[in-house]
């Protein structure tokens, strides 16, 4: 149990702690400005405004739960508090807590293989999740892409997830591949560099 309570996921649940704290300030402004939807509807689209809703339930809901998890993760040693409260922070656009959770979470679990492949889906999983809403926010943005953008990244995880599973190289070059078309770098590049997991590296010591 103890070896869970090292610094890194105090340090994550610290900037949880913050990012809690900025949320509630930032939800304090929006219902004080909340009487002014009108002159919202007016600045932008209602598809914009709609959208801009959404991110704050999304954002009221996710940011608690992640600190929550994480405090839990932190205390009693559990890898699946860890992992929620990861994929949470993701989802509350706190990324600096979540990459420190997904780091403690697989360096508890060194005998998973291709562990490249696990951080590609996880930087796709970020950074889609920062993509989308941007086009979602945006005003005037296209429907067809942001259908188009979201159909890519599903087949990007669909096969990165084979890749990770069958270590098949066709599969990693073809989830890289896909990554770009996402413009995803890290991950595609993570999906290149997974292809040569086979090789024997020089002994070290």
């Amino acid at each position: 149990m103890e070896k869970k309570q090292n610094k890194l996921l105090l340090a994550s649940a610290v900037f949880g702690a913050l990012f809690v704290v900025g949320v509630v300030i930032f939800l304090v402004f929006v219902i004080k400005y909340a009487k002014d939807i009108d002159k919202l509807t007016e600045a932008f689209t209602l598809k914009a405004v709609i959208a801009g809703l959404a991110g704050i339930i999304l954002l009221t809901v996710s940011t608690p739960l992640s600190f929550i998890f994480n405090l839990i993760g932190w205390i009693k040693g559990n890898n699946r508090h860890i992992l929620a409260s990861g994929i949470l922070y993701v989802l509350s656009l706190n990324l600096v807590s979540a990459p420190l959770c997904f780091v403690e979470y697989f360096n508890d679990k060194r005998k998973i293989k291709n562990k490249l492949l696990i951080y590609a889906m996880i930087y796709a999983f970020i950074f889609s999740a920062i993509f989308i809403f941007g086009m979602l926010g945006s005003v005037g943005s296209d429907e067809f892409g942001v259908i188009y953008t979201i159909l890519v990244v599903i087949a990007g995880f669909i096969i990165n997830y084979f890749a990770w599973k069958t270590n098949n190289k066709k599969a990693k070059i073809i989830a890289g591949i896909v990554y770009i078309f996402t413009l995803n770098i890290v991950s595609a590049i993570l999906c290149f560099i997974s292809c040569n997991d086979n090789r024997k590296l020089p002994n070290a010591e």
